[in-house]
């Protein structure tokens, strides 16, 4: 079985649940696990301009 991790927290404390959940599964299952730190890549805002120009060209309109 794999296992895909995606962390998108944006506080991220290590003394909280979730971060020593995630310390487990690393530590028990690093072979079978794909960890996945959205907040280290360079992802464009989904804002309220973007969604307008994507409705725009879906309705043909640009």
């Amino acid at each position: 079985m794999k296992t895909l991790v995606i962390d998108t927290t944006i506080n991220a404390h290590t003394e909280s649940f979730s971060a020593q959940l995630l310390q487990q599964i690393k530590q028990q299952f690093a072979e079978s696990t794909t960890y996945l730190p959205l907040n280290d890549m360079d992802l464009p805002t989904l804002d309220e301009a973007t969604l307008t120009v994507i409705y725009k060209k879906k309705q043909g309109r640009l």
